[in-house]
C-alpha cells in the first residue's frame, strides 16, 4: 500500500509498454522522461497523489502546446 508521496519534475510524459501507471490490455502505461526528485511531500497523504486521469491530461496537454 503506497504511504510516500513525492513531488517530481519530468522533461515530458511518454507512453511505454514496460510502465503499468495506466497501462491496459490494449493500451501502453505512461512514464516520465528523465524525472528528478524534488521533494519528499510529507503534508500529502497517498489518497492526495495525482491520479491516471490527471497524468493522461497532462499528456494530452503537453502536445497541444507543439
Amino acid at each position: 500500500e503506497p504511504k510516500i508521496v513525492i513531488e517530481v519534475l519530468a522533461d515530458e510524459i511518454t507512453r511505454s509498454p514496460l510502465h503499468t501507471a495506466g497501462k491496459s490490455e490494449t493500451e501502453p502505461g505512461y512514464a516520465l522522461r528523465f524525472p528528478r526528485l524534488v521533494k519528499f511531500r510529507n503534508d500529502k497523504k497517498a489518497e492526495e497523489a495525482t491520479e491516471v486521469s490527471e497524468i493522461k491530461r497532462l499528456y494530452e496537454l503537453q502536445y497541444k502546446k507543439k
